[in-house]
């Protein structure tokens, strides 16, 4: 609660000079799916229809632009968060700098999580495999499928813990991509419950906040429609922008507020 509690109030500090960052962030993260509601006008789209067209040329080219440009302008924000909470003067152009210092290192990064990803989850697949026919031979066909989803998911949700500080790890403190992924494992191992609980607390202030303004804006979300359209997959990405860029400088604040925290931890177990 002490981390959560100083992440908030960083967030509520910072808000009005990271606002427009995060809103950046918030944009570029939703502007593929904008651009592909686009080309589905009012009719009605299906998850292959959506699959087809994200895998397509100038689709896939637009999301690997905003992916290379996403890892900038989160490299940008960090440097800023980091100047705001150490009383440091903001400055974009100091910090853009240091984001194009670090892009080369968190490209590298990204694909290396990529590829340590692909390799727990093929892990996962086979132990999830050989748990779901222990299962199977219990409970019936129904328990391999469980047993083999719930195997990958833990895994997934593993790995992201444990790489999710490797941004932090190079653009605050200039470590290379194998440096800032080892610094992130060992930050998070040893204190894997408290982490994984600062988070869940977020997550759930995050969910009762998403449930209030879906209730709020509920009849105009009924005026759109189906949000199985083109209309309608364009207005949930806008939403989800906005949600973006209002609750982004909360989420970035008490993620580094654990950051510190963790490295403070570390320090203290070593000495």
């Amino acid at each position: 609660m002490d981390v959560l509690g100083a992440g908030l109030r960083l967030g509520a500090g910072a808000f009005s000079k990271l606002f427009l960052a995060t809103t950046v962030l918030a944009l570029v993260e939703s502007l593929p799916n904008m651009v592909m509601a686009t080309q589905f006008g009012n009719e009605a789209v299906t998850p292959e229809q959506r699959l087809h067209l994200q895998f397509g040329g100038l689709q896939l080219s637009l999301q690997t632009g905003c992916l290379l440009f996403l890892l900038l302008a989160q490299a940008v924000t960090l440097s800023r968060l980091d100047h705001l909470a150490t009383g440091t003067a903001a400055d974009y152009h100091a910090e853009i700098l240091q984001g194009l210092k670090a892009f080369l290192y968190l490209f590298c990064a990204f694909f290396l999580s990529i590829v340590i990803a692909f390799v727990a989850m093929a892990f996962a697949a086979a132990v999830g495999a050989l748990v779901g026919l222990l299962g199977a031979l219990l409970l019936g066909k129904a328990a391999f499928v469980a047993l083999l989803v719930s195997v990958m998911v833990f895994m997934l949700l593993y790995v992201f813990l444990y790489l999710l500080f490797v941004q932090y790890s190079i653009v605050l403190d200039g470590r290379g991509p194998m440096q800032a992924i080892n610094r992130s494992f060992n930050l998070v191992y040893g204190h894997w419950w408290h982490t994984v609980a600062v988070l869940l607390l977020s997550v759930l202030c995050l969910a009762i906040v998403v449930v209030v303004c879906g209730i709020a804006f509920s009849p105009a979300m009924l005026a759109v429609g189906s949000l199985d359209t083109g209309r309608g997959l364009f207005v949930l990405s806008v939403l989800q922008m906005i949600g973006g860029a209002v609750f982004g400088p909360f989420l970035l604040a008490v993620i580094y507020m654990l950051y510190r925290d963790l490295k403070l931890r570390s320090r203290l177990s070593v000495s």
